[in-house]
């Protein structure tokens, strides 16, 4: 559950879910959310002391959670838990297309997401590739990274 809130960056429902419980892990977890600010170094080293301890523990979406709570992020760190530690690619994926759609802060969250083997999250569409780049109509798309337009190109043998 907070995984996933915290993935999609709805930090509000979170903290709003996180008052309702009642329990004793709960209220610690609320007393950490409101204690801490996430953007600055005290709050980001606090997010990953209690990460690396869930880790310990083996409560690894936990884990993963506290390592998304910090902003940036510690995203390759949590898909890594994600993948190896609870073998479940398909969460993985999932979440880091929850970061990569989630509404942007002042930091940036796309910096290359891959799950394993290099395989990019940004050539899936949706917010990366040929469908949500540039602008349409516009000379950003017809450029190469060599400075050669797509017209002027040709291949060599």
């Amino acid at each position: 559950c907070a995984l996933y809130y915290v993935a999609s960056r709805k930090m509000k429902t979170l903290k709003a879910i996180a008052a309702t419980d009642r329990s004793d892990s709960g209220t610690k977890f609320m007393k950490f959310l409101l204690a801490h600010d996430f953007s600055s170094d005290r709050g980001r080293k606090a997010a990953e002391k209690n990460a690396y301890s869930l880790l310990r523990k083996r409560k690894y979406a936990s884990a993963a959670a506290f390592f998304l709570i910090a902003e940036p992020p510690f995203i390759r760190t949590a898909l890594d838990i994600i993948t190896v530690q609870m073998q479940d690619p398909s969460l993985a994926f999932f979440v880091a297309r929850l970061i990569e759609n989630a509404p942007k802060t002042t930091t940036h969250f796309n910096d290359g997401l891959t799950i394993g083997g290099g395989f990019s999250l940004s050539s899936m569409g949706g917010g990366g590739g040929f469908a949500g780049s540039g602008d349409i109509g516009g000379n950003s798309i017809q450029t190469e990274e060599n400075g050669v337009s797509f017209s002027e190109w040709t291949p060599a043998l």
